[in-house]
């Protein structure tokens, strides 16, 4: 345990080492306490050379009561069924970000699915590009949807399921692209053929 006392001119700290501990509280005057048994008190100033060693037997600190501080949770460290029963619009974001999240899923396994297709003799790195590419917009939008969100400067029944809607539309588009044996992504460089 560590103390400091004294006054503003005149700090002495206290290190007090004991083998156990516990609370006491005085019926008479509803005090409490924390009784220390066989240790050993250090106080000094530091940096100084005299301390003042004590060992004892039983040593009691008396604990201060502390006036109740009234913790108030971000909407992210709530539970998501106190979320349900609030209408604030920090926390109204919150449940839609939660709520999305779940459809992120089959849309990005949807796009994945469509540029994994791997073709012989031909570079991978423009479909891998693009599927990075697509990834990034994706969770930016969701997470700039979020913020704007948060400040109230998006409707909050619609959230982000606008930004699901569109990936999703896009994702479907691409397999279906990918079903038909087209390619996902345009052909910008073509090689003619030698007539």
């Amino acid at each position: 345990i560590y103390r400091r006392s004294g006054t503003d001119s005149e700090k002495r700290d206290a290190v007090i080492v004991a083998e156990s501990g516990f609370q006491y509280v005085d019926e008479r005057s509803k005090d409490r306490f924390l009784v220390l048994e066989k240790g050993t008190r250090y106080e000094g100033r530091p940096g100084d050379f005299e301390w003042t060693v004590m060992d004892f037997e039983k040593y009691a600190l008396r604990i201060k009561e502390q006036p109740p501080v009234r913790i108030t949770l971000a909407a992210k460290a709530l539970p998501t069924a106190e979320l349900l029963g609030r209408g604030s619009r920090k926390e109204r974001a919150e449940l839609h970000w939660r709520f999305s999240k779940p459809f992120v899923v089959p849309i990005l396994v949807l796009l994945a699915l469509s540029f994994c297709y791997v073709a012989p003799r031909r570079s991978q790195l423009p479909r891998m590009m693009a599927a990075l590419g697509l990834y990034f917009a994706y969770n930016n939008m969701l997470g700039y949807g979020h913020a704007l969100l948060r400040k109230g400067k998006i409707n909050p029944e619609l959230g982000l399921w606008g930004v699901h809607a569109l990936f999703a539309l896009l994702a479907i588009y691409l397999f279906w692209r990918r079903v038909r044996g087209r390619p996902v992504l345009p052909r910008l460089f073509h090689r003619r053929a030698a007539t």
